[in-house]
């Protein structure tokens, strides 16, 4: 994938994250009974989620980027939240998303949340290519017993 297709990569991420806030829009086809319950899960995984993505932003510091090609000089994390994920900054700003989606009950807000996901997934599959170029045995070995986003360890391209 080139430089550029990484810039387009982020510039879709900023809109469909922007695009959780849209305001209106009809709302999502739920039950009555299920409204409050979702929105008090949701307002849950939207702090747990942003808790999980601020505390793996500050752990890269400097390294921060917001395309998939790592900086200079980098080093490869693997502890704290990239001990459980290797892409833990993804799975927070999945679960904050979904989150909203389940708060504001809105199907512009579930049509960012999809784009969004899809933009996460292409971009965790470029990192993860990257970092292994970079990184070669200590990534593999890491992506071995550390799942992508949650769930199974091993799952790699």
């Amino acid at each position: 994938m080139r430089p550029a297709t990484h810039d387009v990569l982020v510039a879709v991420q900023l809109v469909a994250a922007a695009g959780h806030a849209l305001p209106g829009g009809p709302r999502l086809p739920l039950p009555a009974a299920w409204r409050r319950p979702a929105r008090l899960a949701g307002a849950a995984l939207l702090v747990a989620g942003t808790g999980v993505a601020v505390t793996s932003a500050t752990q890269l510091g400097r390294d921060l980027t917001p395309r998939p090609r790592p900086r200079d000089g980098a080093v490869l994390r693997t502890d704290g939240p990239y001990a459980l994920s290797r892409h833990p900054l993804y799975a927070g700003l999945l679960a904050a998303s979904a989150g909203a989606v389940l708060v504001r009950g809105r199907v512009t807000t579930a049509l960012s949340a999809a784009v969004l996901a899809t933009v996460l997934h292409v971009k965790a599959g470029e990192e993860d290519r990257l970092l292994a170029e970079r990184f070669g045995p200590a990534w593999r070995a890491w992506a071995d017993r550390v799942p992508r986003l949650v769930g199974v360890p091993g799952r790699r391209p």
